[in-house]
């Protein structure tokens, strides 16, 4: 097991900066998820670990040695590929064993590693194939028992599972999960599905616009993200973030709600937005007793497990809505929920669920003292 350090990378092509100030550190033995959109830096960043790439500036140490300057194949890293970069002409077999051959690793030796791998990975059976002969699963095999024969103690992972389908993809991700934690490898592993990340991460580095937004371990992210955008990229659907409207008399109220019914007990600056995940709102009938925000039903989308409604502050929806109007607040119920679009409802929340984003995008905390109006008992 070997600890990777990131200090201040910086990558930048003539004029575009695809890498900025980033610093990060993978503890020996850790599965780190890069996760970011598209076009985040996160596969660069993958890249000038391996040596693949030369940064700007920074460095990377792996145990405390500074590789940077090292070439790849003296770095002590083994990598998988999005496209699994396999040899068509080659049998799996071969493939598996392809870089120890050019290391010249002796017969014996290279017959040893490609036997305990081709058992790790469920391969077997399937050594004299060619990749023309397998599965997309059974090709993600090989590139992983390519890694697992360099039995190097950090294992380098770009979008590995981005070519599967859906159920394959799940799957694997045990698979991976199971394999990282029985040969002890430090993964850095790079992907834009969160999802994955929050499956298989112990630590989550998010990227965006080539800095890091924020790292910790998954449920930190998911529980307490420190921008709006860290909050909409965790979280399946999305964190809401509903912008607040500021009174003349300094009440802050939810911008659209026509009962205009404060929610903290003192002002707020204007441009702040509250946020709350769609699976801490709770719809009721307008009719209930007690408070809550009147809202209107706008869609319904039904999964099998839950049914996600969108709901919009007010007795009526906007028809059309306008360019400037927020979009539907979406609430996660379990089950089949049958809802008629237009019909009115209470949207209830719990003080400890709700988040509170500043004019200049940050957390802020603690949150404001919370009035009793429009929330339901925590």
């Amino acid at each position: 097991m070997s600890r990777v350090e990131v200090q201040g990378l910086c990558k930048q092509w003539g004029q575009t900066k695809a890498l900025s100030e980033v610093s990060f550190s993978a503890e020996a033995g850790s599965f780190v998820v890069l996760l970011g959109p598209s076009g985040c830096g996160k596969s660069t960043l993958l890249r000038l670990v391996a040596g693949l790439e030369t940064p700007s500036q920074g460095r990377v140490l792996i145990d405390g040695a500074d590789v940077t300057g090292r070439d790849p194949a003296r770095r002590g890293v083994s990598m998988v590929f999005q496209s699994y970069a396999l040899f068509p002409h080659l049998s799996v077999a071969e493939n598996i064993v392809f870089g120890l051959k050019v290391r010249r690793v002796p017969a014996p030796e290279r017959a040893r590693r490609l036997a305990q791998a081709a058992e790790l990975v469920g391969l077997g059976d399937l050594l004299a194939r060619k990749p023309a002969a397998l599965s997309g699963g059974q090709r993600q095999r090989v590139a992983l028992a390519r890694a697992v024969v360099a039995e190097t103690a950090v294992c380098l992972m770009d979008e590995p599972l981005s070519n599967l389908d859906a159920r394959l993809r799940q799957e694997m991700r045990l698979e991976l999960k199971a394999l990282q934690r029985r040969l002890g490898m430090t993964v850095l592993y790079v992907t834009h599905d969160q999802t994955e990340a929050m499956s298989m991460a112990d630590h989550v580095v998010l990227l965006n616009g080539g800095r890091l937004v924020q790292e910790g371990p998954p449920e930190e992210l998911y529980a307490a993200p420190e921008t709006p955008f860290a909050a909409r990229f965790i979280g399946v659907p999305p964190m809401n973030l509903m912008p607040l409207s500021v009174e003349a008399d300094g009440q802050v109220c939810l911008a659209g709600d026509v009962e205009r019914r404060p929610l903290f007990a003192h002002s707020l600056p204007e441009g702040c937005r509250l946020g709350v995940r769609p699976e801490h709102l709770m719809l009721e009938s307008a009719d209930t007793p007690g408070q809550g925000i009147l809202v209107v039903v706008d869609s319904e989308d039904y999964h099998g497990a839950d049914t996600v409604v969108g709901v919009r502050p007010g007795p009526d929806l906007p028809d059309p809505p306008g360019p400037d109007t927020p979009p539907p607040i979406q609430v996660r119920l379990p089950g089949r929920v049958r809802l008629r679009r237009g019909e009115a409802l209470r949207l209830r929340f719990a003080p400890a669920d709700l988040h509170l984003f500043g004019p200049d995008g940050r957390r802020q905390d603690p949150l404001p003292r919370i009035l009793p109006l429009a929330t339901r008992p925590a």
